[in-house]
């Protein structure tokens, strides 16, 4: 999915996260599903908007941020000369 206005809190409650992205997740049962896209600036914290990411993760789903940069999503492809990018949260 693909998160509006760099990931905001603003137009996204619980509610329409349960509808869209599932129910929370108790987090010994988590299991990362989902896949989360914000578009944000080079200069964008890092961390993007924590409420929203943090809320994707209860649900199952990993946020990843452009950072003026392209994201490629793919599963079970032949090698490519990308780098992986890490999820917003996990650490450096």
């Amino acid at each position: 999915m693909q998160l509006p206005n760099d990931g905001k809190p603003d137009h996204l409650s619980s509610r329409v996260l349960d509808r869209l992205v599932g129910e929370r997740q108790p987090r010994e049962q988590r299991r990362y599903t989902k896949t989360a896209f914000m578009t944000a600036p080079p200069d964008a914290p890092p961390m993007g908007h924590r409420i929203v990411t943090d809320a994707l993760m209860r649900r199952g789903a990993l946020s990843f941020m452009s950072q003026g940069k392209q994201l490629h999503h793919a599963h079970e492809m032949p090698e490519r000369s990308w780098y992986v990018a890490k999820p917003v949260g996990t650490g450096p």
